[in-house]
């Protein structure tokens, strides 16, 4: 599950640090981590976590939005 993206690493670990905390009982206790990836030629940063089932991200998803998160699903 991803829960946001940034141009530079050290936004997105404080990103990941941040909703770590605020989504601690939606994340089950899983830490979100910092991905290295591509996107329209660039490099960004996504703040993922994982080692859920398709259903529970979804779970957890809804439980971010709930509490006012943004996120989406992904293949880990």
């Amino acid at each position: 599950m991803q829960l946001s993206s940034s141009p530079s690493e050290s936004d997105a670990r404080a990103a990941a640090n941040r909703l770590a905390g605020r989504f601690s009982g939606a994340l089950g206790g899983r830490a979100p981590r910092v991905v290295k990836g591509e996107a329209g030629g660039k490099t960004v940063y996504r703040v993922r976590v994982g080692g859920m089932s398709k259903e529970g991200a979804a779970a957890s998803c809804g439980d971010v939005k709930a509490a006012g998160g943004n996120c989406f699903v992904t293949r880990d």
